[in-house]
């Protein structure tokens, strides 16, 4: 999910805070339908709305979904002999990587 630093903990910066409560959001949403996925859905999205005022809005969930699912096809072309965890994983990374990129400044 979120990058954490050395002690396996999230970065206690705004951004830290904002990047592992997406990740969360996401998370839940993607997640297989479940009694209890929209409570953590709920539950992040509150806290997202305390600290910064604002939901996780759901076009960015299926935006990022989406990159996700092109990432995954493309490790499994340049890697077809990797795991499926070593495939969501290196996934996971390369969406990650674009965020970064597409960062405003």
């Amino acid at each position: 999910m979120t990058v954490k630093s050395h002690d396996n903990t999230v970065p206690f910066t705004e951004e830290g805070i904002k990047v592992y409560l997406d990740d969360a959001i996401t998370h839940w949403r993607e997640c297989a339908p479940t009694d209890m996925r929209s409570h953590y859905v709920d539950a992040y999205q509150s806290v997202r709305v305390s600290l910064f005022g604002e939901l996780l809005p759901i076009e960015s969930d299926r935006a990022k979904a989406e990159l996700k699912r092109h990432a995954c096809e493309f490790v499994k072309k340049a890697l077809p002999d990797a795991s499926d965890d070593d495939i969501e994983t290196a996934a996971t990374k390369i969406v990650k990587n674009l965020d970064y990129l597409t960062e405003d400044s």
